[in-house]
């Protein structure tokens, strides 16, 4: 991955390289973030936002996808994201539910503080 500036994140982070690295990161955290990097330099802008919104999220697991070395891992993400590939992206799942994902310059710190504050996204009842 490319040198990204993590900052509080350093320490928090997971690296997910592969579509099976995807789908067991998903299965054991419900609720967590995942922030895709590019080549623009647009990403260090979206990243300093995601950054600023998980202030006060320290127990958020969060992880970071490479679209260029895990392209992967990047498109099997958006296929079962339901998302538009995209970078740089952010998804937000809560209850193993997207409950918020934005992409280049429309991810903003407000918008996925409000995103984290909300109420997670209602199940459809399941049979028992």
């Amino acid at each position: 991955m490319r040198e990204l500036e993590l900052g509080d994140l350093e320490g928090r982070s997971t690296t997910l390289g592969t579509p099976e690295e995807v789908d067991a990161y998903l299965r054991e955290h419900g609720d967590c973030l995942i922030f895709k990097a590019g080549a623009c330099g647009r990403t260090d802008d979206a990243l300093a936002e995601v950054k600023d919104a998980l202030d006060g999220y320290p127990h958020l697991p969060v992880a970071l996808i490479d679209v260029i070395a895990a392209r992967p891992a990047s498109r099997h993400l958006a296929h079962r994201a339901r998302v538009e590939h995209a970078s740089p992206q952010v998804i937000l799942f809560r209850c193993g539910e997207v409950a918020y994902a934005q992409d280049n310059y429309r991810i903003t710190a407000k918008a996925l503080r409000s995103a984290l504050a909300g109420p997670p996204p209602q199940l459809p009842d399941r049979p028992a």
